[in-house]
């Protein structure tokens, strides 16, 4: 179909289709389309029974899609828009991200809109994560499925995009080293072995309902300590929570730690050296002696 045809075409479209659909597409990602680069097959009339065939230009995504939870459940219209295609690139946009997916799911479009995430986005600190961010966007797994970047055993490393990021802490002065300080702990440690039950970033910080410690309606709150922690230890002594959490061994931050592991590491480091010149000179010794029975 060449040039002329295409614009008869279009132009046939308004006959029918409210002109404000040309407008709409001024302002749309899809501005330089023509209504039969998505619609194909629609110039003939009565239209054939044809959906939208979005992965003619978008086949890559299309792909991922089809993997995902949401493939039959929702079309790309549902999220995207049917003629003012939404670009979420720009911070403006990621702003609504939460809104389309709160029209399916309440309460945790709810619960973020309340998280530090969230209100650190409104502010304008673009690097705070939007639904996508830690579900992917077209990719979407369930969290029971093993290549979900929230499976239980992926969370960490998924916060960690964020948190052991030095460049997004320092820039926003948040806690660095979130991840390595996690994994070097008890949690961490059997996580790391597959064990399904351990507590990850979401068993204590929540899912979606994200606070700093500071806020007294966060489940990391001193207050709130004993009520989270009880969710996996309801017989536990408390005062445990009252040590710190992802410690960092510094001697500023934890001085104590700090020393004993200065004076095991330099009691090892004896320890092994001396094992190390004692087989020196017992090498040497059973080679003197067996020389002298030669």
């Amino acid at each position: 179909m060449n040039l002329i045809d295409i614009i008869l075409v279009v132009n046939l479209c308004y006959r029918c289709h409210n002109k404000e659909i040309e407008d709409i597409l001024k302002n749309s990602a899809h501005r330089n389309l023509d209504c039969i680069s998505c619609h194909e097959g629609f110039e003939k009339f009565p239209h054939p029974k044809k959906k939208v065939r979005c992965k003619i230009c978008h086949g890559e995504v299309a792909k991922f899609f089809e993997r995902s939870v949401h493939y039959d459940k929702l079309g790309c219209s549902d999220c995207h828009g049917k003629h003012r295609i939404t670009v979420f690139e720009i911070y403006t946009k990621k702003l609504s991200i939460s809104d389309i997916c709160a029209g399916c799911h309440t309460e945790e479009g709810n619960n973020y809109k309340n998280s530090i995430h969230y209100l650190a986005l409104k502010k304008g600190a673009n690097d705070a994560p939007s639904c996508v961010d830690c579900h992917s966007e077209h990719h979407v797994l369930s969290s029971e499925t093993e290549g979900s970047p929230v499976y239980y055993k992926n969370v960490p490393k998924t916060c960690a995009q964020c948190h052991e990021n030095k460049a997004i802490t320092d820039k926003y002065g948040i806690s660095p080293r979130r991840l390595s300080s996690y994994l070097s702990s008890y949690h961490g440690i059997f996580l790391e072995k597959g064990i399904p039950y351990v507590a990850n970033c979401i068993s204590c910080h929540t899912p979606h309902f994200i606070l700093p410690a500071e806020d007294k309606r966060s489940s990391i709150h001193p207050d709130n300590l004993p009520k989270t922690c009880s969710k996996c230890h309801p017989k536990a002594d408390f005062s445990v929570t009252k040590g710190k959490i992802h410690i960092e061994v510094k001697p500023q931050s934890a001085p104590h730690v700090f020393a004993v592991r200065v004076f095991y590491i330099i009691f090892i480091s004896i320890l092994v050296s001396g094992f190390v010149i004692h087989i020196i000179f017992d090498f040497i010794k059973f080679i003197k002696n067996r020389r002298s029975h030669e």
